[in-house]
């Protein structure tokens, strides 16, 4: 798989060499003024490749069957435990239920990543033909599409975490939401 991976980070490396190497020969600009965008964008395929591996070590750890056995057996052991377990052993079930939640979301996250990461691939090879066969064709307008098709100046790993704490916020309990203000309430008393 990471030669497969390797081996395609390669080809769009030797479509930018060819594309400049075309510019010598038509001694018109082609790419060269826009190298750094190139990279912006090869980099991008990078760190979806990064993201996708992340994901998929997390998901090859879960698994629903696992963690809906795990939650009936912590369910099955509430009843009969005494007060300071039951307490753990609510804290455990919300862990696994959370990790329940969020397992078809890094599902999909990974799917998406993986597609748009092929995607690159398949635009990049797709601009080199069209520049074979178009000379002048406007290579800015097709990187601004690609930049913004991809979401490339995101950090997609940093995205899921900012998402993540913005649900946890939000599943928050009133009672947690309020102490800042009861805090800020007995400052101001002072």
């Amino acid at each position: 798989d990471r030669d497969f991976e390797f081996n395609r980070y390669r080809e769009m490396r030797e479509i930018i060499n060819k594309l400049l190497e075309l510019e010598k020969v038509r001694g018109v600009a082609i790419i060269s003024h826009q190298l750094e965008r190139f990279e912006h964008v090869i980099n991008g395929y990078l760190r979806y490749l990064v993201a996708c591996r992340s994901l998929s070590v997390a998901l090859h750890e879960l698994n629903a069957e696992i963690l809906s056995e795990e939650i009936s057996q912590i369910e099955a052991q509430l009843p009969g435990a005494e007060d300071s377990l039951k307490s753990v052993l609510l804290e455990r079930r919300k862990l696994k239920q959370m990790q329940l939640d969020r397992l078809p979301k890094l599902q999909a996250t990974f799917e998406l990543f993986k597609t748009r990461a092929d995607a690159i691939v398949y635009q990049m090879s797709h601009l080199h033909g069209q520049v074979l066969a178009d000379p002048g064709l406007s290579v800015n307008t097709f990187l601004d599409d690609l930049v913004e098709k991809h979401e490339l100046l995101a950090d997609p790993l940093g995205e899921i975490q900012a998402e993540e704490a913005v649900r946890q916020i939000l599943d928050a309990k009133p009672a947690q939401i309020q102490r800042p203000q009861k805090l800020a309430a007995k400052i101001a008393a002072k």
